[in-house]
């Protein structure tokens, strides 16, 4: 049996994403960014976020591998990234009204150099 990769289970994540209802984003109660360094305990505090269903499905959404994953399942090289965003929130909040994303600085300042 071959091993999965972490892009393999990156893009299952993101065609299990795209079979969730849509929520409209503009029910969003609750914003929620954990702003992190790598290797800092995040993702299992993401975890333990999940477990509490009060949010969103909290992950590192903004990581580029992510994102890359999105664009298979879309079938589109260059994502626009206000168009994945709207996709991670419109299936993430579900009934919590509540959007999470657990984001790295180096990703934030990448984006940020990106306006």
């Amino acid at each position: 049996m071959q091993m999965k990769t972490t892009d393999d289970k990156l893009l299952q994540k993101m065609v299990a994403l795209s079979k969730r209802k849509s929520t409209d984003i503009n029910t969003i109660k609750k914003k929620v960014l954990i702003l992190s360094i790598p290797r800092s305990g995040s993702s299992m505090f993401c975890d333990v976020l999940n477990n509490t269903k009060q949010l969103g499905s909290c992950a590192e959404w903004f990581n580029s591998r992510y994102i890359a994953a999105y664009g298979k399942v879309t079938g589109n090289v260059n994502v626009k990234f206000n168009d994945y965003l709207n996709f991670i929130l419109e299936k993430t909040i579900g009934d919590t009204g509540g959007g999470v994303v657990n984001a790295h600085i180096e990703q934030m300042i990448f984006f940020s150099q990106k306006k």
